[in-house]
Order: structure tokens, then C-alpha cells, then sequence
């Protein structure tokens, strides 16, 4: 698996920025959704003003807790990519100039028959073939 740590980080800011966005819609509708005024003064008008309030009380609740998973999420996302970060600046500090010398070719494996410096490989001289295959 292959993290490039900056398109993590990029993507937990969008996400955290997503999340901002959708909390502000919440929050102006919520207003609107929970307090329904009934159409006319009868009593079924009253009852499905209730019932519109209820549900939109209700989708405040779901709503809440959605976004409370959706940070937790984003918090997850960017402490990941920190953690990611963190791990390669080690790795680098940990190697130190070694990468660049294997990049090189200063130092490198050896391989039977392979020249160091990465040329035609070596080919023994074979005997000549036996008489009667000539």
C-alpha cells in the first residue's frame, strides 16, 4: 500500500471543511424544521404541524450525531496523516544520506555475472562443441 502523505492531509482538510459546511445548513434549518406553525387554527392542521415538528426534532437528533461521527472521522483522517508524516520525516532522519548513495550505484547488490557497472553482462567463454556435433 502507497500513502502519499499530502493528498491525505489535503483530503482530511476538505473533509473537515465539508463537515463545517453541512453543520451551518443544519443549524439554519433547524429553525425551520422545528417549530412548524399549523396552517389554519382547526385541529387537524394543529396535528400535522405537530407531527412536521416531531420529524424535523427528530432529524436535528440524526443529524447531530451524524456530524459527531463525521468529525470524529475527520480527526481520525488528519491524525492519520500526521502519524504518516511523523514516520517518513523519522525515515529520512533514520537514513540519512543512504538513499542517495544507493541511487547511485556506489553501493548496490552484487549479482553473479552482472558487472557493477551495470554493462553486458558477463558471458563465460563455453568449449567448443564436440566433433560430432560440428
Amino acid at each position: 500500500m502507497r500513502v502519499i502523505t499530502e493528498a491525505l492531509t489535503t483530503a482530511a482538510g476538505d473533509l473537515s471543511s465539508i463537515g463545517a459546511t453541512t453543520s451551518e445548513a443544519n443549524a439554519a434549518a433547524a429553525v425551520s424544521t422545528a417549530a412548524i406553525a399549523p396552517a389554519a387554527a382547526d385541529e387537524i392542521s394543529g396535528a400535522i404541524a405537530q407531527a412536521f415538528s416531531a420529524q424535523g426534532q427528530q432529524w436535528q437528533q440524526v443529524s447531530a450525531a451524524a456530524q459527531e461521527l463525521y468529525q470524529r472521522f475527520v480527526l481520525a483522517m488528519q491524525a492519520s496523516a500526521a502519524a504518516y508524516q511523523q514516520a517518513e520525516a523519522e525515515i529520512v532522519g533514520w537514513l540519512g544520506g543512504l538513499g542517495s548513495l544507493f541511487m547511485s550505484g556506489a553501493v548496490g547488490p552484487t549479482v553473479p555475472g552482472l558487472p557493477p557497472d551495470g554493462s553486458k553482462p558477463l558471458v563465460p567463454q563455453l568449449p567448443p562443441p564436440p566433433p560430432f556435433l560440428q
